[in-house]
């Protein structure tokens, strides 16, 4: 694994991971999760995809994390899970994206629920921020190369630690510059 890599699957892992423990930190913030998506989806459709989704980023997680432990361990295989996971969220992140971009489109005012509850709805910067990240996921599908040291695959590692707490926070960082509307 490079550092390059390592940097992007920190990335993609760190953001789902922050983005299924938003939705399912407690009761309250899973049916608020599931209540942004009535205005998205089909009736029938919001319970399981309120529970899909999350289980879905908690898998993502888990093979994401698991590439960095196997990166570090220098485990042969690793390239492979980074490969299929990075395009498992490359998939996903699209489906998502496509979703936010409707909504915008419609322009539902449905609240951002991705990384839990908050107050800004759906606009550009969610479209944004997810394209941004499909193209992350779909670098991290592709690469390949010599295996790093292990202070390449650490600084990696910090650096995608640091972009993840950006798109994380980014609804917090767009306040800062242009406040929503009360």
């Amino acid at each position: 694994m490079t550092g390059t890599s390592m940097a992007l699957i920190a990335l993609l892992g760190t953001v789902f991971a922050a983005s299924a423990y938003g939705k399912v930190r407690s009761t309250v913030a899973w049916r608020s999760f599931a209540f942004s998506l009535r205005p998205l989806l089909p009736a029938r459709w919001v319970r399981p995809v309120a529970v899909l989704l999350p289980a879905t980023e908690v898998g993502l997680t888990a093979a994401m994390f698991w590439a960095i432990a196997g990166g570090l361990a220098k485990l042969p295989g690793t390239l492979a899970v980074v490969q299929w996971a990075a395009l498992a969220a490359a998939v996903l992140l699209a489906i998502l994206t496509a979703g936010v971009a409707i909504a915008v489109a419609r322009d539902s005012k449905v609240a951002c629920a991705c990384f839990g509850a908050s107050n800004r709805p759906l606009g550009r910067l969610h479209v944004a921020r997810n394209s941004a990240l499909v193209v992350i996921a779909v670098l991290a599908s592709t690469v390949s190369g010599q295996a790093s040291s292990p202070g390449g695959l650490l600084v990696g590692l910090v650096a995608g630690a640091i972009g993840a707490l950006l798109i994380i926070r980014l609804e917090d960082l767009a306040e800062l510059f242009h406040p929503a509307p009360a």
